[in-house]
């Protein structure tokens, strides 16, 4: 009876026991960050916009008005930047769409340019399309057409498609902004629109100022952006878990959570980011619209948009987007991708992420440079073997950047963010071409450049 009573003592003290280990097992909290914890992009501000949208990324690279063999586009860029946003305001009615062989240009109308294939569904976005029902098709476009009705004072949209077989239009019917467009072919106001030039030896059109263009270059302040503070916060599910590698010969800074990687590159104030994805779980159906309204919402969520940056191309097929720095409407180039913002987006999730780590602050200003005439450069091309009119895709003036830092800065300190001494970057103006995909400088001598190329 007394093994009894101790056996039964013996189990109900493993019994307690039991109870209290489960008990704390339980209630045990490790001082382990949790990753559904943290605060997805919470508060993370890299001094940007954080409001962009299709309508004002997607910005036309020309606007030409057409008057019989006569082309002219705008002096100032920030007019048909102007003209631009008034048209999108404007209600687009009867939208039909039709198979053609081309398209016949009208005596006058007005050519709205665009610097990449844009999706047809994308048009809702950008443009006021009365029906917001209407079905869309699924070709792709670059380039709008607006022609006049005098009868009823109407405007006749026309967008052609890419392969030139799929017309849409559709109508304004408002004599207002009939009045408006129409008052442009006047040509009574000089410093409102210049004579252009068509280049038709290659593909499409190519539009180009006659005469020569007087262009500012300008010398501007910039400071860095906060990279280990901002940007791990925004690109590492768990920023407590990311490794820092310092490289003392190159000045360049890697992050790596062991999956996504991070590289800052510490001379050229730029950063690319990589989430890599095994062939096997990518199963992508996106379109170029769910690509745009990705990227735009994420670089949205940490005020990424730090300078002005228009859409410069979009790939449905390579799941990727690149936005273009400007200064004054003008477009900036540079060798190292130092005016560009690129994104690739793979199942629905941001893959890679490139861009600028700099933000443009005051201008010092700078001498004007007098670029060689439209009609020079194009006797310049064609007579120079190095170029082949037919092979070049788009020309346009721009500035070339150059970024420059003080020698005596530490490598350490560039990639930091510190901001302590002003930095500053050289926009120098040129012409340049597009060609087999790629953008570059048409090379100049000092002499060709200012007065002509002979």
């Amino acid at each position: 009876m007394k093994m009894e009573t101790a056996k039964s003592f013996i189990l109900i003290v493993l019994i307690g026991i039991s109870l209290l280990l489960t008990f704390g097992l339980w209630s045990y909290q490790p001082d382990i960050p949790s990753v559904s914890d943290k605060p997805v992009n919470e508060a993370v501000d890299i001094g940007g916009k954080d409001n962009e949208e299709k309508r004002t990324v997607i910005e036309p690279r020309e606007v030409v008005f057409h008057i019989g063999d006569h082309h002219y586009g705008f002096v100032d860029p920030l007019k048909r930047e102007a003209l631009y946003e008034q048209m999108q305001t404007w209600p687009i009615s009867n939208l039909e769409t039709r198979l053609v062989s081309g398209r016949t240009p009208n005596e006058n109308e007005v050519e709205v340019i665009f610097p990449s294939e844009l999706p047809m569904e994308i048009l809702k976005s950008i443009m006021k399309i009365t029906d917001v029902n209407v079905a869309m098709p699924n070709w792709s476009f670059d380039r709008m057409y607006f022609a006049f009705h005098p009868d009823n004072k109407s405007i006749q949209i026309e967008i052609l498609s890419i392969d030139g077989r799929n017309e849409a239009t559709a109508v304004i019917n408002e004599s207002s902004y009939y009045d408006k467009l129409w008052s442009y072919f006047q040509l009574e106001d000089d410093s409102l629109l210049k004579e252009y030039l068509s280049l038709d030896q290659t593909a499409k059109p190519i539009y180009i100022p006659m005469d020569a263009e007087n262009i500012r270059k300008q010398s501007i302040t910039y400071s860095l952006i906060d990279v280990p503070n901002q940007l791990i916060e925004v690109l590492f599910q768990d920023p407590s878990i990311v490794s820092r590698t310092y490289s003392s010969e190159t000045g360049d800074t890697y992050y790596t959570d062991s999956q996504r990687g991070m590289h800052v590159y510490g001379n050229s104030e730029r950063m690319e980011f990589v989430n890599p994805y095994s062939e096997d779980s990518i199963e992508d159906d996106q379109t170029a619209a769910d690509i745009l309204t990705n990227s735009i919402a994420d670089i949205n969520s940490h005020f990424g948009w730090t300078d002005e940056y228009y859409l410069m191309d979009i790939n449905a097929k390579e799941n990727s987007v690149r936005y273009q720095m400007y200064y004054g409407e003008y477009p900036i180039y540079n060798a190292f991708n130092l005016s560009y913002i690129d994104q690739k987006w793979i199942n629905q999730r941001l893959s890679e992420y490139s861009r600028p780590l700099f933000q443009l602050n005051n201008p010092l200003g700078g001498s004007t440079v007098e670029l060689m005439s439209g009609q020079n450069l194009v006797a310049y091309l064609t007579n120079n073997r190095n170029y082949n009119l037919e092979n070049i895709q788009d020309i346009r003036v721009g500035y070339r950047l150059v970024y420059y830092y003080d020698d005596d800065e530490s490598d350490e300190s560039r990639t930091s963010g510190s901001n302590a001494k002003d930095r500053v970057i050289e926009l120098i103006p040129g012409w340049f071409k597009l060609e087999n995909g790629e953008w570059n400088e048409i090379n100049l001598t000092e002499d060709q450049l200012l007065k002509g190329g002979d």
